[in-house]
């Protein structure tokens, strides 16, 4: 069988794994196939497939991404892009794309399907210290989808762009006997997959897939809140994620729906919230409590900037992968 090399570069942030790929190495139109192979085993390339091409104006990468739960372009990832600020001066990344080290901190700009994503390094000792992703254009995305509070079977709600966001009080208050804090599968999975497939009927959206997720205000850990990646693919089936994922996409549009409910502490127009994600009592985690920062600037009542990062977030395998040409049809 006639096969092609790839580079590429694997990490993860919080548990959402992802395979980066140089897009000049891609076949023109076989973004979608190549991503599609690699979700499934023996690659299991993760949950999004990143695509980096040449800046074609003031950016440094263009990046495109294709995401296992829809199975099509993605506008934003918020793990790729931790991924992406680790990776750029922990291999040829930094090479590829010639970008420039300077200290303390430098900036990586990153235009996506969402707008211009700027990625923030910061260096200490004899490493990164921390990675920030600036997600203002990000957060105007989800706001020009829309922000509403909605209802489903009763449970109040908050759809955020392409999120609906649960808070778990409003979940438990419905039903006082499911633990909705669980990953493994099981009722309460089975549960939230149908009344996200009640929100899509209801709001004629012709989609088998829903970005959900759930948060609360009561953390485990020293941190200000909870949160919960529940994403559904299909009809009502979870991904097989055994530990919580984190979302950074997610953590944004669960700051927005925590906005228009008045429960961010701003110091004037500047606030932060630390997130652990998931429940350390249900799900255990080899990280203990892993933990993302969201910083915020307030305007007129809207997010008008966020900064994301995650205290996990690591490179698993960089080098070739091997793939069919696809110069016949295989299936």
């Amino acid at each position: 069988m006639n096969q092609k090399a790839y580079q590429y570069v694997k990490g993860h942030c919080g548990w959402d794994s992802v395979t980066l790929l140089y897009g000049q190495e891609i076949p023109a139109g076989e973004e979608h196939r190549i991503a599609h192979t690699l979700f499934e085993p023996p690659c299991s390339g993760g949950v999004e497939i990143g695509f980096m091409y040449p800046a074609e104006g003031d950016e440094n990468i263009r990046l495109r991404i294709i995401d296992s739960t829809t199975r099509t372009w993605l506008p934003m990832c918020g793990g790729m892009s931790q991924v992406i600020g680790l990776a750029a001066f922990t291999t040829s990344m930094r090479d590829k794309f010639k970008i420039e080290k300077r200290l303390p901190s430098t900036l990586i700009n990153v235009q996506t399907d969402s707008g211009l994503v700027p990625i923030e390094v910061e260096f200490g000792g004899d490493g990164i210290s921390r990675v920030t992703t600036h997600m203002a254009d990000y957060a105007r995305f989800l706001y020009q989808d829309g922000v509403e509070a909605v209802t489903v079977r009763g449970i109040p709600a908050m759809k955020v762009g392409y999120f609906l966001i649960f808070k778990m009080d409003d979940l438990n208050q419905a039903y006082p006997d499911v633990e909705f804090g669980h990953r493994r599968p099981g009722p309460h999975m089975e549960l939230l997959g149908a009344i996200q497939q009640e929100y899509l009927r209801e709001r004629h959206i012709n989609a088998s897939a829903l970005y959900s997720m759930i948060y609360d205000l009561h953390p485990e850990d020293g941190g200000d809140a909870r949160i919960f990646t529940r994403f559904f693919k299909g009809k009502g089936v979870p991904q097989p994620t055994p530990l919580e994922a984190q979302c950074g996409t997610g953590t944004i549009a669960v700051g927005i729906a925590m906005a228009e409910k008045d429960e961010l502490h701003f110091q004037g127009k500047r606030g932060q919230v630390v997130f652990e994600w998931g429940s350390r009592r249900l799900t255990q985690d080899p990280y203990g409590a892993r933990k993302s920062f969201l910083d915020m600037e307030l305007g007129q009542g809207r997010i008008t900037w966020a900064g994301f990062g995650h205290n996990v977030v690591e490179l698993q395998t960089v080098g070739t992968v091997y793939l069919p040409s696809f110069e016949h049809k295989l299936f």
